[in-house]
């Protein structure tokens, strides 16, 4: 998997399938719990019941995906406001910074109330050739941001990645993620989701990278069945621990955002 690829396809797809939610098997699903927890109904083993809690978690997420959609998109509005303006504190923007995008999109970057000159680099089938944003000036670039032979050496004055290094493939990938970022600018900003979160930031499995492999396995298969592109986002995903990440940008600085006291996320920036 190419870095990028899969930015969006979560959400849009809990959209495309919301209509299609089977009622039914939501009902099922209810009742079965409610009648195992009261009768105490045995399950045979601790691997069962995740699994029987993984297909229940799917089936309620299409039910609630656009309720909790509108319901938290102040908060999470004021949550990107709030990142948006850590970035433009810590990294010291000004206004017309030459900043590359890696993995992202245009609309990313509605809360940056300075103009900037963007490129935005992504995958043919993943590059938005929008512009929502007038005070920004936006060059969008088709290409694979594990290698990136048509971009000079200091082209730009900040490389920028949001959730993408964790998406590009194994660990030889991410290292070449990390030497173009580091390569195309002399300063970079690059956020990853937390290992050590309780909820898993693209499934919201809990403890989902303690899984054994054979547990995840089944997960994955059932997934595929109903949710076949974003089960390969899934199965493709890589998250980085922090010293790993430290290795790859070793004159970068670590910044750890916190929710509840976990470390939900890192950005190592320069």
């Amino acid at each position: 998997m190419r870095a990028g690829r899969y930015i969006y396809l979560p959400g849009l797809h809990f959209c495309d399938h919301f209509s299609s939610l089977n009622r039914r098997n939501l009902f099922f699903w209810c009742v079965y719990f409610a009648y195992a927890k009261n009768l105490s109904v045995p399950i045979n083993s601790l691997a069962s019941q995740l699994l029987y809690i993984g297909e229940f978690i799917m089936e309620l997420r299409y039910a609630v995906f656009n309720a909790a959609l509108k319901a938290k998109e102040p908060f999470s509005r004021k949550q990107r406001q709030d990142r948006m303006q850590f970035f433009i504190t810590k990294m010291g923007i000004q206004g017309g910074e030459r900043i590359i995008d890696l993995g992202g999109s245009a609309a990313f970057w509605g809360d940056c109330p300075l103009p900037l000159n963007l490129t935005i680099v992504n995958l043919p089938d993943a590059l938005v050739k929008v512009n929502p944003n007038g005070h920004h000036n936006v060059n969008f670039v088709e290409g694979d941001a594990c290698d990136l032979p048509l971009i000079l050496d200091g082209s730009f004055d900040i490389a920028f990645s949001n959730s993408v290094i964790e998406h590009v493939g194994p660990i030889e990938n991410q290292i070449a993620f990390a030497k173009e970022v580091q390569r195309v600018a002399p300063r970079f900003w690059v956020q990853t989701p937390s290992i050590w979160f309780p909820i898993e930031a693209h499934n919201h499995m809990p403890f989902w990278w303690a899984y054994p492999e054979p547990l995840k396995r089944k997960f994955i298969s059932r997934w595929k069945q109903k949710l076949p592109a974003w089960t390969e986002m899934i199965e493709g995903t890589t998250v980085i621990k922090r010293k790993d990440l430290e290795k790859m940008f070793p004159t970068g600085n670590i910044w750890t955002e916190r929710f509840a006291g976990f470390p939900k996320s890192y950005v190592i920036f320069s």
